[in-house]
């Protein structure tokens, strides 16, 4: 497999940077959320609120900008030529008015 656009795949190097600062913005709003509430009267709080859940999103959204920038780079198989016979009819239709 080739790209027609090679040079847009040197931007996924941005990918490892990306996931490394989601993280750390999770980590960070995990400490805050400490300070703020105890554990255990989080769950009373916001019981849908999960870190897991937060990670997640996280991964999700390097790999939606992972597999843009493949797209973008236009990724090309080989081909092979075939001979397509055709027959038709061209019909003209003229109104002179």
């Amino acid at each position: 497999m080739q790209f027609a656009n090679q040079k847009i795949l040197y931007f996924l190097w941005i990918s490892i940077p990306l996931l490394m600062v989601l993280l750390w913005f999770i980590k960070r709003k995990e400490s805050k959320l400490r300070k703020f509430v105890q554990q255990r009267l989080l769950r009373d709080i916001a019981p849908e609120y999960s870190i897991f859940t937060e990670k997640k999103r996280s991964v999700l959204i390097v790999l939606v900008f992972i597999f843009s920038l493949l797209a973008l780079g236009r990724p090309q198989w080989g081909f092979e030529w075939q001979e397509v016979k055709k027959k038709g009819l061209d019909i003209l239709v003229v109104v002179d008015v």
